[in-house]
């Protein structure tokens, strides 16, 4: 609970900071060109999810593991293979969707072209330092962690773009917009990397072929869970822009970014609890589980419901905020805010799967939301534009929470909504 509350301090700050950004980038690009950044940002999402291969959330759980039996050799083997493995596979990954694109046509625009190859210069770069980011996580460094990627990165990444307006103002575009991302990116990475450097055990590095199997396995599984869950929250804005237009596209970007508010404290707590979920798994400890679900809803659903009536009956001057225009997605807002309210009120399923060896049956309950949540826009985009996406993001995200509610109480015996609060702290057996 002391972890999650110094923690919620930097994540309030890095989600204004975020949400500052958008609305800095919005007043200055305009909706057509901050629409080609919002499609260009939503599919390098989607491209993370295989560049990472699940080393970010495999570093997490396992650094913490290794850790806590002083297996240091190991520790630094594994950080090695993941920081290695994940900047080539994003090289790979960015190579071959910028030319597939530009062969099959959906480049033509020069604006949206200038935006996929920084794009793709930008994938590596992101990769590299989000698995340096969940090394930290895994040490239990969650406040650098987050100060690098949510406090450095827009901090510069704005500044680059309020220079670019007052000296040359014609130079305001997407594939700009993107470029001062870019450069908000290495700054956030040469700070998590110096702390990483100091606090990372000198020993030398182990890491042989049963380990190796082992990381991949994790890995791979991890991988689909993050993929699908990052899928389903990039999915409608890359639909939009398909079915519809990458203004649109814009509009749903901006308001799904400020649903997200509703979850701060939830992610902030995720942060700290994930590493404690899985010492506690490793030693059994059904109690210590349970225990650490239990605070991590209280502090949730104690922001997310004022929040959520913030929004609810704010929508409109709230995305008025980032012109007349987007003042069109305030019914779309409302509906992804009851969406993430949702969330809430189902628990943490996530990361108690990820990190309580269940990633097997995350990956197969999130496949059907994400599945679920494609056909959805497919039918529902087409007639209502924003609306029907964002109806589609509340059916896909009820579903799979739902159930894993179901599934987590029949296989680890603990209820992970926020009624456990309501009941003594007995356990029974697992």
């Amino acid at each position: 609970m002391r972890g999650a509350v110094a923690v919620l301090g930097i994540t309030a700050i890095a989600q204004l900071l975020a949400l500052g950004l958008q609305l800095l980038f919005a007043r200055l690009l305009g909706p057509t060109e901050f629409g080609v950044y919002s499609f260009v940002f939503a599919g390098l999402g989607l491209c993370l999810i295989v560049a990472k291969l699940g080393l970010d959330t495999t570093l997490v759980r396992l650094v913490a593991e290794f850790v806590a039996g002083g297996d240091l050799g190991r520790l630094r083997g594994l950080v090695r293979i993941a920081r290695t493995t994940g900047p080539l596979l994003g090289i790979l990954v960015g190579a071959f969707v910028l030319f597939l694109l530009t062969n099959t046509g959906r480049a033509e625009s020069p604006s949206l072209y200038r935006g996929l190859v920084v794009g793709a210069v930008l994938l590596p770069l992101a990769v590299y330092s989000e698995l340096t980011a969940a090394t930290l996580r895994g040490f239990r460094r969650v406040g650098v962690a987050l100060a690098g990627d949510g406090i450095v990165r827009p901090c510069v990444a704005g500044a680059a773009v309020l220079v670019l307006a007052a000296r040359w103002p014609a130079a305001l575009t997407g594939s700009s917009a993107l470029l001062a991302y870019l450069a908000g990116t290495i700054a956030s990475l040469i700070v998590t990397s110096v702390v990483l450097h100091r606090i990372l055990p000198k020993a030398a590095a182990t890491a042989d072929f049963t380990d190796i199997r082992r990381y991949l396995r994790i890995a791979t599984s991890l991988m689909l869970a993050s993929g699908f869950l990052v899928a389903m929250y990039s999915l409608d804005t890359v639909m939009l822009g398909l079915l519809a237009d990458t203004t649109t596209a814009g509009f749903y970007s901006v308001a799904s970014r400020i649903a997200i508010v509703v979850l701060f404290v939830m992610n902030a707590a995720q942060m700290v609890a994930a590493p404690m979920l899985a010492a506690a798994t490793a030693s059994k400890g059904t109690s210590e589980l349970r225990g650490v679900v239990r605070t991590l809803n209280a502090l949730a659903i104690l922001a997310a419901v004022p929040a959520s009536v913030l929004l609810l009956l704010a929508a409109e001057p709230i995305m008025g905020m980032f012109g007349a225009e987007f003042r069109e997605a305030a019914p779309a807002l409302r509906i992804l805010v009851l969406s993430q309210l949702l969330n809430v009120l189902t628990g943490p399923t996530g990361v108690v799967l990820s990190m309580t060896g269940q990633e097997r049956l995350l990956v197969r309950l999130l496949f059907a939301g994400l599945a679920a949540n494609a056909v959805l826009n497919l039918i529902w985009i087409p007639t209502y534009g924003l609306f029907g996406a964002a109806a589609s993001a509340l059916v896909a995200h009820a579903g799979w929470n739902i159930a894993g509610v179901f599934v987590i109480r029949s296989r680890l015996a603990i209820d992970i909504t926020p009624m456990d609060l309501f009941r003594r702290a007995e356990v029974r057996p697992a």
